[in-house]
């Protein structure tokens, strides 16, 4: 799991916004069931190593299940006919179903998150470059700007990397994206739109070269490519604007 062809490692020189897009815990515990299928089924052991709790929840939610409600106890305004209590039982079972399964499916979902994220801590440990989900939270804890010191705490866990090796990701995946908007910019199929935005840096301690002012003015650009087979001669329409435009003498 720990090697290069596991396809766990993402470089922070190097790092490609399709190696995050594609991630999920899904597809990493689907890998590690297939490379690893001893480990995924030891850890799910360990982390559910309470038979008895898990079988006394089950029974808990099928005699809910069974029993439903009594109709009688509920008040209404009229009187229960054999029909109604029929019916009222069988939505209620299906309701208590229903909720039963989805509480099957979290505490499975949550296993799987817990399985998951021991065997990114003993993969990383093991192989500094096999960094997959360490590097997918540093990107979140960046993008959230979660404070410095949680982060070094996630990092000192394995379940992040250090604020430097995030800081080059990041700069590596805006040179990346920057270098890819200039290529797609040369095609001329391209749309921009322009919005105006108001930031406010707040500073706890305002000093001289710091003062209370941090409202900051910028302007963010949006590129898309257009769709629908558009050419760069579909776009030659200065000219028919002109001379549909009321302005045009």
């Amino acid at each position: 799991l720990a090697e290069k062809e596991s396809g766990w490692h993402i470089s922070a020189v190097n790092a490609r916004a399709e190696q995050f897009g594609t991630f999920t815990i899904d597809g990493m515990a689907r890998r590690m069931q297939e490379q690893a299928p001893v480990l995924s089924t030891l850890l799910g052991a360990l982390l559910n190593s309470n038979p008895t709790r898990t079988q006394r929840q089950r029974q808990f939610s099928e005699e809910q299940v069974r029993s439903a409600v009594d109709p009688s106890a509920v008040e209404m305004d009229v009187t229960w006919g054999k029909e109604d209590e029929y019916w009222y039982a069988e939505q209620k079972a299906a309701q208590l179903k229903k909720r039963h399964r989805r509480a099957v499916e979290r505490r499975d979902a949550l296993l799987l998150i817990r399985r998951v994220v021991v065997t990114s801590i003993l993969t990383f440990s093991t192989n500094q470059q096999c960094n997959a989900l360490a590097a997918v939270m540093g990107m979140f804890f960046h993008s959230t700007s979660t404070p410095e010191l949680v982060v070094e705490v996630f990092a000192h866990a394995g379940l992040s990397l250090s604020l430097t090796t995030v800081h080059k990701m990041v700069n590596s995946l805006s040179k990346s994206a920057n270098n890819e908007l200039r290529e797609r910019a040369k095609t001329k199929i391209l749309a921009f739109a322009y919005d105006n935005f108001d930031m406010d840096f707040k500073s706890w301690s305002p000093t001289i070269d710091n003062p209370r002012d941090t409202l900051k003015h910028a302007t963010s650009a949006l590129a898309f490519p257009l769709e629908h087979d558009v050419t760069p001669e579909d776009l030659e329409c200065c000219i028919a604007l002109w001379n549909t435009n009321r302005l045009n003498p």
